[in-house]
């Protein structure tokens, strides 16, 4: 398992609550008098200022411990929003997106990170009822729904309903969620995957409070370091021909031949400016002008003993034999074929959520060498 499908994942869940994007049609993993309450919650009572707490554990030990605050502010159809957290290990770190962009201040460096692209992609424009709904739609595949009751959580009556993965080593793991009735607002979640558990609980919650909307600007620092995201991806991502993709890996490199019936639409070359994630080509497929995988390629490295235990196997992995080369599989929230072959490792995700294991195995076995 490469490094930063790792560092993907490992974000995974508690991101879901906030940025995951299926429709309230998609969620009958939940029993249907709770859905009937859902649809009648009002979308508009989303102002609301909250406090709380994440505990992120290691073998029921506490790992690391935050403290955070939340404004948000429904105002002529736009959410703003503002977060601070604190932490030992991270310090202060204030986030803000007031309709135009996002800046996430780190106190601890000095530093701020901005991107107007991140606002437009609407990631944060959601009612309370959709990132709830939308995060329960998002496991409808992967997970079982059980209703344990309603309790009180901190003052709020809250259903509490627990997600059990239909596969035993699914990456996600068991996830219990306590919704707030009235207003749909996810109050607490504990995420247990391994050994590793994570816990966000609101101890406060107000709907009815009212703030400045001078909250979601911030005044930074005159000596702070900004960094622009967008300008930044624009540097580190460019277009490329898959002549120029050989050229980059400096090997015979695959691909799939548009009388497959898939066409490559797109290849970048995709730089990190890290050492832990090396730069890749990405190939993005499509199949009636819908998005059917992506293929990622890099230069294979060799793995010093630290490495190989960097590289160990994610909960659900699976071997499989593909190209005539050792490869593994992973059928869960990504689904993914990897191998490595002449010096080159590919990442094979699928994207259609019809596309089968047996379809993606017989694309790679037809796959073609750029010579």
């Amino acid at each position: 398992m490469n490094k930063s499908l790792k560092l993907l994942l490992s974000g995974f869940t508690v991101s879901m609550v906030l940025f995951t994007g299926c429709s309230m049609g998609k969620t009958s993993i939940l029993p249907k008098e709770i859905v009937a309450n859902a649809m009648e919650v009002n979308d508009k009572a989303s102002s609301y200022y909250a406090e709380g707490k994440i505990l992120v554990f290691e073998n029921d030990k506490v790992a690391s411990e935050s403290e955070i605050k939340e404004w948000s502010s429904l105002s002529q159809g736009k959410y703003k929003r503002r977060s601070e957290t604190i932490s030992k290990s991270r310090g202060k770190t204030v986030t803000t997106n007031n309709g135009e962009k996002v800046v996430i201040y780190m106190q601890e460096d000095n530093k701020a990170l901005i991107s107007k692209a991140l606002e437009n992609k609407g990631l944060t424009d959601n009612s309370q009822r959709k990132q709830a709904m939308d995060m329960l739609g998002s496991m409808k595949n992967t997970h079982e729904m059980s209703t344990l009751g309603e309790e009180d959580v901190n003052g709020m009556k809250a259903y509490h309903l627990k997600a059990t993965p239909k596969q035993k080593d699914s990456i996600i793991g068991t996830i219990e969620i306590w919704v707030d009735k009235k207003n749909w607002f996810i109050v607490k979640l504990i995420s247990q995957s391994g050994n590793s558990k994570i816990q966000l609980e609101y101890t406060k919650v107000d709907f009815s409070t009212k703030f400045d909307e001078s909250l979601f600007n911030q005044n930074l620092p005159s000596n702070v370091k900004i960094e622009d995201l967008d300008k930044k991806a624009k540097e580190n991502k460019k277009k490329i021909t898959l002549t120029e993709a050989r050229k980059f890996i400096g090997k015979p490199i695959l691909y799939v031949e548009k009388t497959s019936g898939y066409d490559l639409k797109e290849m970048n070359l995709q730089m990190y400016e890290s050492k832990i994630v090396t730069d890749e080509i990405i190939q993005d497929y499509y199949k009636n002008n819908k998005k059917s995988f992506n293929l990622s390629i890099r230069k294979e490295q060799k793995l010093n003993e630290k490495d190989k235990k960097d590289n160990a196997k994610l909960q659900g992995e699976k071997d499989i034999t593909i190209r005539g080369k050792k490869g593994m599989f992973l059928d869960d929230v990504i689904k993914l074929i990897t191998w490595s072959e002449n010096g080159v490792s590919y990442s094979f995700m699928i994207e259609d959520p019809n596309m089968t294991f047996d379809e993606a195995k017989k694309v790679i076995e037809n796959m073609k060498i750029m010579p």
